[in-house]
């Protein structure tokens, strides 16, 4: 398996750190601009976060693994009065997550879910829904 398979995609890590979430994984995406390249655009590649320590502010973003986005999300939510559930699927060529109640027979039984080819990026892209909906809060010192 790829490392890029196995930690959230450029665009969502971007995105994660726009919204705030604190900038410590054992992975980052790093620009590296240069003359070599024709091009204006940007080059981005995985560098292991300890030895990418020359790269500042946005030339560097964490890419997270599916572990540490383990950390980040929450077991269960509570809204409206209820307790969803975080829960995990394979689907053989890709991935869900979604937050549901244990009785599926009830009226919105789930609170929200995502699918994607990989793993980390499913846990990226709820990880977005979460905080921007505001059903998680960022630590004080992110």
């Amino acid at each position: 398996m790829k490392l890029e398979d196995q930690v959230t995609s450029l665009e969502l890590s971007k995105k994660l750190k726009e919204l705030g979430v604190e900038q410590e994984s054992y992975w980052s995406w790093v620009c590296k601009r240069g003359r070599k390249w024709t091009s204006e655009e940007d080059h981005w590649f995985l560098h292991e976060t300890e030895s990418s320590y020359n790269y500042k502010g946005n030339d560097k973003c964490s890419a997270f693994t599916v572990a540490e986005l383990g950390e980040m999300l929450p077991n269960n939510i509570n809204e409206n009065f209820r307790i969803y559930h975080l829960k995990l699927r394979n689907y053989g060529d890709s991935f869900g997550i979604a937050y549901e109640l244990d009785n599926d027979e009830e009226d919105n039984w789930m609170l929200h879910d995502e699918i994607e080819t990989t793993e980390a990026n499913a846990r990226a892209k709820m990880l977005i829904y979460l905080i921007e909906n505001k059903l998680i809060e960022l630590k004080e010192n992110q």
